[in-house]
């Protein structure tokens, strides 16, 4: 992580041809649109020609889970991050700016698969290297049991996506999930036997919402988040029903069983009166989750109806 201090004009970082010898790509672009203002590259290089330095696909502008260039403007500092291009690894580094009193990020990035070095000679091969850097950008964004988002970066993955719901007049839902009396299992059948309900409870939330689209975090113990983007309220309710039924059967002939109570808050950005917050997301879900408790649990609350 660098400076928190936001820079106001490009001639305060440094003269950009000297930064153009140090990083094959240099360019200011807006971190909103991803649009390129300026170009400081000694030459093109058409593996981020006209597109978000974050994105490993062809997707413009950048849908990449916690957008560098966006979280970099947002947070007024710069970050830093190594990725794999095409069995290559790259220095990436995003800067926020005012450029001509525009939002902007400075983008520099450099090939550093040669030019770091692991003491270990088990990570002497390049692609046991490449290997390693992004087993640890995951362990930064989940949750090591579930292999589902961790707490700390759903906000930020939510922040983002209810701009993007608001920017494009969209619907978002929260699911809040709740498991049912799950520490009975901790108890009865030990925390190993605990463990593998919680990660057999996120597979089905893998196997159950569009990868793609939307996304599933533990929010702590066996309390879950699932996001779903861009959904009819009657799917999103057929959604949450479908992964209610799979939990229950989970532990269908053993003692004690498990179940889950799910609370479902949807907002239409094309007819919301205000922007709602994070926050507020998360508690009218959570508030639908207890009325769905307070019906003995194993059932979905909706719009304050319980079914």
């Amino acid at each position: 992580m660098m400076s928190s201090q936001r820079i106001e004009d490009t001639q305060d970082v440094m003269d950009m041809s000297f930064l153009s010898s140090l990083y094959t790509v240099v360019r200011i672009v807006h971190p909103f649109s991803k649009e390129v203002i300026v170009d400081y590259s000694r030459k093109k290089f058409p593996l981020f020609n006209g597109r978000c330095i974050c994105s490993q696909e062809k997707e413009y502008p950048c849908k990449r889970d916690g957008c560098m260039a966006e979280k970099a403007y947002m947070e007024g500092k710069g970050f830093h991050k190594l990725v794999q291009y095409h069995h290559k690894l790259w220095l990436v580094a995003v800067i926020p700016l005012l450029y001509k009193a525009k939002p902007s990020v400075l983008e520099l990035v450099k090939d550093v698969t040669n030019a770091l070095t692991i003491e270990d000679d088990e990570y002497r091969e390049t692609v046991l290297f490449q290997q390693f850097f992004m087993q640890m950008n995951d362990t930064i964004v989940k949750d090591k049991l579930t292999g589902l988002y961790n707490k700390k970066y759903m906000y930020s993955r939510l922040d983002r996506d209810l701009r993007e719901a608001t920017a494009n007049q969209q619907t978002i839902s929260l699911l809040f999930v709740d498991l049912d009396k799950f520490k009975l299992i901790n108890d009865d059948c030990g925390h190993m036997e605990g463990d593998q309900v919680l990660a057999d409870v996120a597979k089905i939330f893998c196997n159950t919402i569009r990868m793609k689209e939307d996304w599933a975090c533990r929010f702590g113990g066996d309390e879950f988040i699932i996001c779903l983007n861009n959904m009819k309220e009657a799917f999103v309710y057929q959604i949450a029903e479908g992964i209610r039924i799979k939990i229950l059967q989970l532990r269908k002939n053993k003692e004690p069983g498990i179940s889950t109570s799910i609370g479902i808050y949807t907002v239409n950005m094309e007819n919301a009166i205000k922007n709602i917050s994070i926050e507020e997301m998360i508690c009218m879900a959570d508030k639908q989750m207890y009325l769905a408790k307070k019906q003995g649990g194993n059932c979905t609350a909706m719009n304050g109806i319980v079914k």
